[in-house]
């Protein structure tokens, strides 16, 4: 807070938390707030990353008092079975939940999602499309192949089954998953098929951006 307060004495006014586990611990952001608060710091603000499950309402009332306008949240799929398969500890319930919060606080949502997980099929991705633009306060949506890091369960798996299409070379170039290529090709969604969904994910994304600007 002391560093905000340093900055916006410099005239700057809005800061972007590039922190994926600002969100983790209530009991600090609710300090931060405080602190806020006692030096009279008029700010906005975003973070970069926020799990559902963290979306307490009475922590987000207090951040929207001091500024907050949006979130970056990783839904990856709105789909239970595949949110299971990847160990995301939620399920689809929790993302709606998640979601109604921040809509009735009129706090925007950037979302993240990834195509072509193992098992998933087009009707999955269909539904991960759906919740894209099921919510007024989503104004960006992103799209994305999944990277298999090696030595992780989805290299392993993706050796095992002969899903990798690429070297770890590729897959280190491609890192976090936010290239076009598409690293691991899965029997259910084979690579035209992929394509012509990433393909769709464009303009499923632009329609959420279009929306949010009318």
């Amino acid at each position: 807070v002391a560093e905000i307060e340093y900055w916006q004495q410099k005239g700057f006014t809005n800061f972007n938390f590039i922190d994926s586990n600002f969100f983790m611990s209530k009991q600090r952001v609710m300090d931060i707030c405080d602190s806020l608060s006692n030096r009279h710091l008029s700010i906005t603000l975003t973070s970069d990353g926020m799990r559902a499950k963290d979306a307490d309402p009475e922590m987000l009332k207090k951040l929207k008092k001091f500024g907050l306008q949006s979130v970056a949240i990783g839904i990856e799929s709105a789909n239970d079975d595949i949110l299971n398969s990847i160990k995301k500890g939620e399920t689809v319930a929790d993302l709606e939940s998640c979601m109604e919060i921040l809509l009735e606080l009129d706090i925007n949502v950037v979302a993240f999602f990834i195509i072509g997980l193992p098992g998933e099929t087009i009707k999955h991705v269909l539904n991960s499309f759906a919740f894209a633009l099921k919510y007024p306060n989503i104004n960006t949506a992103y799209f994305f192949n999944p990277n298999p890091l090696p030595g992780t369960e989805l290299f392993m798996y993706a050796k095992q089954h002969r899903m990798l299409r690429a070297t770890d070379s590729q897959i280190f170039d491609n890192i976090g998953g936010m290239g076009n290529q598409i690293l691991i090709e899965t029997e259910e969604l084979p690579i035209p098929i992929r394509g012509k969904l990433l393909e769709l994910s464009h303009h499923v994304s632009r329609l959420v951006e279009l929306r949010h600007r009318l």
